[in-house]
């Protein structure tokens, strides 16, 4: 086989700015507020795995994107809001292109984006203002937080239903994205055909 993420088997979560975001699965959401918002959380798994918990934050102020925190194999990673060629590490300023633990997280800028990946995990890609976008692979381990829980089902990525895990007590949940009339749902399914051109 081919390395790298396949359409079949990796799905992204996107923010967007101003709040809006888009699940694993395709539901559509936003937050306002000032407040951190966990965004992947996975568990450790069974001993013979091998696999390392995982956790994906956001920190936002009024509603825009301030800060990406990624807790992996032991380490810290935050990008912040502005940065270029530069994360912070365990509370440590670093210069790009920067491996970390023998090559299990990895932090790169790609053009005016900073890519960081965990191997076997998550790909954080963030462009230092308002879009942030999170690549994963089909999980083994059912991930929780605002991005959803890859299950196919975008019904049950409900923050309000425990999907955050960890609770975002200063975040409002603001209104759902409006749907399409029935007159217009001829034209709305292409949005969501899993198969048409915006799928993925």
């Amino acid at each position: 086989g081919v390395l790298g993420c396949h359409p079949r088997t990796c799905r992204q979560c996107q923010l967007l700015g101003a709040g809006a975001y888009s699940t694993f699965d395709g539901r559509l959401g936003s937050f306002g507020g000032s407040c951190t918002l966990p965004l992947l959380e996975l568990e450790r798994g069974e001993p013979e795995e091998g696999l390392e918990p995982i956790t994906v934050a956001l920190e936002q102020e009024d509603a825009e994107v301030q800060r990406v925190t990624v807790m992996a194999h032991g380490v810290t990673v935050v990008l912040d809001r502005g940065q270029q060629w530069e994360v912070m590490v365990d509370g440590e300023r670093h210069l790009l292109p920067l491996w970390l633990r023998g090559g299990a997280v990895g932090v790169a800028q790609v053009g005016s984006h900073r890519l960081l990946q965990v191997q076997g995990g998550p790909k954080i890609l963030y462009d230092g203002k308002a879009y942030v976008v999170l690549t994963l692979p089909a999980p083994s381990r059912r991930p929780r937080g605002l991005c959803g829980n890859f299950n196919g089902d975008p019904s049950d990525d409900d923050p309000d239903g425990g999907a955050l895990g960890s609770p975002a007590s200063n975040c409002t949940h603001l209104a759902p994205a409006p749907s399409c009339s029935p007159a217009q749902a001829r034209r709305c399914a292409v949005l969501a055909d899993p198969e048409g051109p915006f799928a993925g």
